[in-house]
């Protein structure tokens, strides 16, 4: 299909020169980017061309899809349901793996569809998945919606030596692998799954948990697969100060430094949070071609120590590729990612009290080009250049928060929020129009997650006490 984006007030390019058009134009074709720059020169060019839809964006900003470059799918059933006051580690042993014990496939599902259109809905175009249960049911959801994914299967082969004593007698059995080798087959048989029932915005990676899961043989095996299969690996790693100093006590070293010294780190590798790291540690992540995965939000609400420890602005400015991620819609609470630009571009100032450290600015590039760089597509994705993927959104500007527009970047980051998106294409097509999601039936999702949440709370034991009276 041939479309034309005419006279947008505003054209966030992130192209090579990082140009801002004003009154600009965007023509596509067969899903990809043909022209674009001011609308009386892309008029000029594209003269006599037939196009079977004309979009007006007279009041809208118009800029690349957002990256999501680490996402839970499966978190969204129990948003609002894990209590807010505690660490990571009994987040994730206490509470998230009884939960994940508890999934179905038609949990994988409903959870998969709710969250993908909640990615959508707020600009995200794209965007890495950590690692599901069920690939089949999460893949399904994934292409019913539309979104660019990276998708990926759970893996995990190293359980606690101490585990709680109120996890299911078969949760090992069920989560953890008993070998690197049944964990990479697993894994292999997700990626063709991907390829054989996919489209091609869907594509396998491989992904673990990461972290103190996984034996040595399963981060090698991992590593050597992914790059076998030509394919992304991701996984969590040095997430909190906690974390490091376990793997400290137990290896005699950091986490990055324990993946470099058993030779798990590719230039295909993307790591989700990396809060702790030491100063000789951004050096091998620099020289190994690593991509980060920075998820602010989650890792202010679980209180991992990011502000006070983390070394994200001098990644950046290592050369280092740091995405954005939203991480599960129960660690942050939201899969939105203009909030995590804004955190992005806030807390680390506020941490050096220096305003600049990052800014609005790099922000975007951070949800953008960069996200691009990690999910390896940024030949593809990332900006808004000829012979690009039409993978964009647009801004409503008629906006109370958006208005004035004395610099258009600040306004993006400091004043706004995903629901301000009113437009999403994917390959050139259109998924949301005038603020509506038009691939799924929204409201038959919600009435749906409404029903199964409670039931899956049930199935996991689960039961958060609220510290205000509820009757």
């Amino acid at each position: 299909m041939k479309l034309l984006l005419r006279n947008a007030k505003y054209i966030l390019t992130l192209d090579p020169q990082r140009r801002i058009l004003t009154n600009g134009s965007i023509s596509i074709d067969e899903g990809r980017i043909t022209d674009v720059g001011k609308s009386d020169d892309v008029l000029a060019r594209q003269k006599g061309e037939q196009f079977e839809r004309v979009i007006d964006c007279s009041r809208r900003l118009l800029m690349p899809g957002l990256i999501n470059t680490h996402a839970h799918l499966h978190e969204n059933l129990v948003k609002g349901l894990f209590p807010d006051n505690i660490d990571t580690t009994t987040w994730t042993l206490e509470w998230a793996y009884p939960y994940f014990h508890t999934i179905e496939p038609r949990d994988e599902y409903a959870s998969a569809l709710l969250t993908s259109l909640e990615m959508l809905r707020s600009g995200t175009t794209s965007f890495i998945e950590s690692g599901v249960e069920y690939m089949k049911e999460a893949l399904e959801a994934v292409k019913k919606v539309g979104i660019r994914a990276a998708l990926s299967r759970l893996a995990m082969d190293r359980p606690p030596l101490n585990p709680p004593h109120t996890w299911p007698t078969d949760l090992v059995d069920k989560l953890y692998y008993d070998s690197a080798e049944k964990a990479l087959a697993d894994q292999e048989t997700a990626i063709r799954l991907c390829k054989e029932e996919g489209t091609d915005r869907t594509i396998g990676w491989v992904a673990l948990i990461g972290k103190r899961t996984c034996t040595k043989e399963l981060y090698v095996g991992a590593l050597e697969l992914s790059q076998r299969l030509g394919v992304g690996y991701h996984f969590h790693m040095a997430s909190s100060l906690e974390e490091a100093v376990a793997t400290e006590k137990e290896v005699g070293c950091w986490p990055i430094t324990f993946l470099e010294n058993i030779g798990a780190l590719g230039d295909n590798a993307v790591i989700a949070h990396a809060v702790a790291l030491k100063d000789d540690e951004i050096d091998i992540l620099r020289r190994r071609g690593v991509k980060i995965s920075h998820c602010p939000g989650s890792a202010l609400k679980l209180a991992k120590g990011m502000t006070k420890i983390g070394k994200f602005p001098e990644m950046l400015d290592a050369g280092i590729t740091v995405g954005l991620g939203c991480d599960g819609a129960c660690s942050s609470g939201s899969m939105d990612m203009v909030r995590e630009m804004y955190l992005a571009a806030t807390v680390h100032g506020d941490a050096r009290m220096k305003a600049s450290t990052i800014g609005a600015e790099t922000a975007v590039e951070m949800a953008t080009i960069h996200g691009a760089r990690a999910m390896g597509l940024d030949n593809e994705i990332g900006s808004l250049e000829v012979g690009k993927k039409a993978d964009m959104i647009a801004f409503n500007l008629q906006q109370i928060s958006l208005t004035p527009q004395h610099d258009i970047v600040s306004n993006l980051v400091f004043s706004s929020n995903g629901q301000n998106v009113d437009t999403v294409l994917v390959d050139g097509e259109e998924l949301v129009v005038d603020g509506k999601i038009v691939t799924v039936d929204v409201q038959e999702v919600i009435e749906e997650t409404l029903i199964r949440a409670p039931e899956v709370a049930r199935r996991a034991s689960l039961t958060r006490d609220s510290r205000w009276p509820v009757s």
